[in-house]
């Protein structure tokens, strides 16, 4: 078993995005946009704007803290 991080998909390694809602997680309401209006939404999102490609995070809900994983 390797001590290498898993190989970043091609969209992580050019520094891509995915947002998805909690409630409406399906490939048919996904979209596609600059990150900027996403914060512009919810300016929360800067407190996880430095997650390494691979890592994600999540919250309970609106306003609740975001829980990384790495």
């Amino acid at each position: 078993m390797s001590d290498l991080p898993p190989e970043p998909t091609p969209w992580q390694s050019v520094g891509l995005w995915q947002f998805i809602g909690a409630s409406d997680a399906d490939v048919g309401t996904g979209k596609v946009g600059h990150l900027h209006h996403v914060v512009d939404e919810d300016p929360s999102l800067i407190d996880v704007l430095d997650l390494p490609p691979g890592g994600s995070a999540t919250r309970a809900d609106v306003g609740s803290p975001w829980n990384t994983s790495v």
